[in-house]
């Protein structure tokens, strides 16, 4: 009977043996489904970690609160490991539908929600082969890491409201507590200037807009609600002290930087120091030092609105009060010299209990599953892309073009060429891609950008240019030249000297080149420059001229990635303009009529006006539908629209943004501007509907 019974009893060494081949397996499959994971969200993970050095500065927290959610996911794994394990096909269900919206959004380039679903189907993988309890423990520190991600247009909106909001709260707070050291300040949009101080003037810039401190506060707050809170109402207002603390934030920063640049001038003024130093120690090593402070202040104001939560009537009463009890306990068995047991730890590798199969004899098909599934969404990736139609776009091609930044020069850029530069009336003058502009935007951008005017008024600037560049006039003659182009409009006399004097040393290297140049290809290259600087030249005369028939056009085009989608309300503020509601404008175009934007801007600091009129378009065609798309200042479908078409329609529209602007004299209303703006369109018409 006994030997009967020894040979009915399973075989434990097998079993072993067959577990420790499967757990091989899942290793390898987990490994390899990993690779295809990373291979398949590559470019999108990219752009997020690019997000994290960006020059904007909207997600320059990415890093910290990335690895501070890796450590939260690290921190998790004894929960997840004594979790009682079982294979969960509703996981299964949602890795197949975010591997199937991540093929869908590849398609369409949007990277930032391509991100969020790498997060969902990873959370879908523990859910499948771990079990809802696993799963569960993973969800927090999955969702803190949403907050590194990047999100494009959304960021730069939210970045500008938060930008206006601080600095409107800071001016108001400096205009009531600065009446005593007679300190008041000029708001315009997020640049703010000191009125009996006018050189002390700065921008609420895109990475001090406080959408830092936003998600810092917001990312400190979860997590003290989370781990420090359980009674619901008291995260409840955890949370909704997120928004004021981070405005409050960063609108103190504002008020301090303010004060620093007052203080520190009134010294320079008083002491006779250098000119200039006052500024440059406010805003150089007091710029940083009020956002320490600030951060600083904002994250004792949460640990502080935390601590006094936890103090109120809940269950942290309760835990506090077991801690406390737990802690006493232990201080006596030390003092008695007795050892305390430890706490054993819950690790369950089976499914079920009860039930005898290990946890790896099961999982590894699964394992082998979401590999398949993984490598599949891989190769599929590298085909969503093919069979899609773009629509025709304005026609363009790559040309020699002027580019300015920290020097003067000549690049190959795609330029729309059917926008033509002479009109019935007017004469256009090609304006350059400045190289911060070439590094924000995709390589596929199209650019053009020119200044209309009439045909009298380009003479006499170009009379002029050619005064400043001639060595037989004398500085006198160069700025007499300038200031008296149009009396209606008078050159600023010191934009007018600053101009004379660039163009003196321009023309003496001009000279220096042409007497040492001895080949032909030396003599080309020195007339190269001379045609180079005397177009920058009458660019400059025309900017700081500023004369108000000097009509400009800009159109920015993408072929493929959608980046001329932008937001005109977002942008303007953010330089320094105060701008009215966009309202609706009529224009006809071709067949079509529709409603262009309209914006009336002003910059006070530099008594600058303009009137801005915008739109979207697009030739739509290809939907079969007569005439062709345009949108105004409800764009924000845009983006949407773009998306749906590509995936379900495989039709990429190339949205162009176009853009007219026209300066006013003091005693001009913005309809004047308008007036000479639809003017103009009327001329350029048949060029801007695709028809030439």
């Amino acid at each position: 009977m006994e030997e009967n019974n020894i040979q009915d009893a399973p075989d434990f060494s097998a079993m072993h043996a067959r577990n420790r081949r499967c757990k091989g397996i899942t290793i390898i499959a987990l490994i390899a489904a990993a690779a295809a994971f990373l291979a398949l969200y590559y470019y999108p993970l990219l752009r997020t970690y690019q997000s994290w050095n960006s020059q904007h500065g909207y997600n320059s927290n990415g890093l910290i609160i990335f690895l501070g959610s890796a450590y939260l996911l690290f921190a998790a794994r004894k929960v997840m490991r004594s979790a009682r394990k079982q294979i969960s096909y509703l996981g299964l269900i949602f890795l197949a539908f975010g591997l199937v919206c991540t093929l869908g959004l590849k398609r369409a380039d949007f990277n930032a929600a391509q991100t969020v679903f790498c997060l969902f189907c990873f959370w879908s993988t523990l859910l499948y082969l771990g079990g809802w309890q696993m799963a569960k423990a993973a969800i927090f520190p999955l969702f803190i890491m949403l907050f590194s991600v990047q999100w494009g247009l959304g960021s730069s909106i939210i970045s500008t409201h938060l930008r206006i909001l601080s600095t409107d709260i800071a001016c108001r707070f400096i205009n009531f507590t600065g009446k005593l050291w007679d300190i008041q300040v000029i708001r315009q949009g997020t640049n703010v200037s000191l009125v009996n101080i006018p050189e002390v003037q700065f921008d609420v810039a895109a990475p001090c807009s406080g959408l830092q401190s936003l998600i810092m506060t917001s990312v400190l707050c979860l997590v003290m609600a989370y781990f420090s809170l359980k009674t619901w109402w008291k995260r409840v207002v955890m949370i909704l002290l997120i928004a004021p603390i981070a405005v409050l934030n960063n609108s103190l920063r504002i008020v301090l930087i303010a004060y620093c640049g007052s203080f520190f001038t009134y010294l320079e003024h008083t002491l006779h120091l250098s000119e200039g130093w006052g500024r440059k120690v406010a805003f150089g090593a007091f710029h940083e030092y009020p956002g320490v402070v600030v951060y600083t202040l904002g994250f004792v104001m949460i640990f502080a609105a935390c601590a006094i939560l936890e103090r109120l009537p809940g269950i942290e009463r309760e835990l506090a009060a077991q801690r406390k009890a737990k802690k006493q306990a232990e201080k006596e068995a030390r003092e008695k010299g007795e050892t305390l047991p430890k706490e054993e730890e819950d690790v369950r590798e089976d499914f079920d209990e009860g039930q005898a199969s290990p946890y790896y004899a099961k999982v590894y098909v699964h394992a082998l599953i979401v590999f398949a599934l993984v490598f599949a969404a891989y190769l599929l990736s590298g085909k969503v892309k093919e069979n899609i139609q773009y629509t025709p776009g304005l026609a363009y091609a790559t040309t020699p073009y002027l580019v300015t930044g920290e020097g003067i020069s000549v690049r190959m850029l795609p330029i729309i060429t059917n926008i033509p530069l002479r009109t019935e009336t007017r004469v256009g003058v090609p304006v350059p891609v400045s190289e911060l502009e070439l590094k924000e935007l995709p390589e596929d951008t199209a650019y053009f950008r020119a200044y209309y005017l009439p045909k009298e008024l380009y003479s006499s600037y170009e009379k002029s240019v050619e005064k400043l560049f001639s060595s037989k006039e004398s500085d006198e003659d160069r700025y007499g030249s300038l200031y008296g182009i149009s009396p209606e409009a008078p050159f600023d006399g010191l934009g007018a000297t600053q101009l004379v004097a660039m163009a003196s040393f321009w023309r003496s290297n001009l000279v220096l080149k042409a007497k040492s140049a001895q080949t032909g290809e030396e003599k080309a290259r020195a007339f190269q420059t001379a045609q180079l600087l005397h177009h920058f030249a009458l660019i400059q005369t025309i900017q700081l001229h500023r004369h108000p028939e000097a009509v400009m056009l800009a159109i920015v085009q993408n072929d493929k990635d959608h980046h001329s989608i932008h937001a005109p309300e977002a942008c303007f503020p953010s330089q320094g303009w105060t701008i009215d509601e966009p309202t609706d404008f009529p224009i006809t175009l071709g067949s079509s009529s529709f409603d262009a934007a309209r914006m009336d801007v002003s910059f006070i600091q530099a008594n600058i006006r303009e009137t801005i009129i915008y739109w979207y378009q697009c030739d739509h065609k290809l939907h079969k539908k007569e005439p062709p798309l345009y949108a105004t200042r409800r764009y924000m479908w845009l983006p949407f629209k773009t998306t749906l078409d590509l995936v379900f329609k495989g039709l990429g529209d190339r949205w162009a943004f176009v853009r007219f602007s026209d300066p006013l004299t003091a005693d001009e209303s913005y309809d004047m501007g308008a007036e000479r703006i639809k003017s103009l369109i009327n001329e350029l018409e048949p060029y801007l509907t695709y028809e030439k």
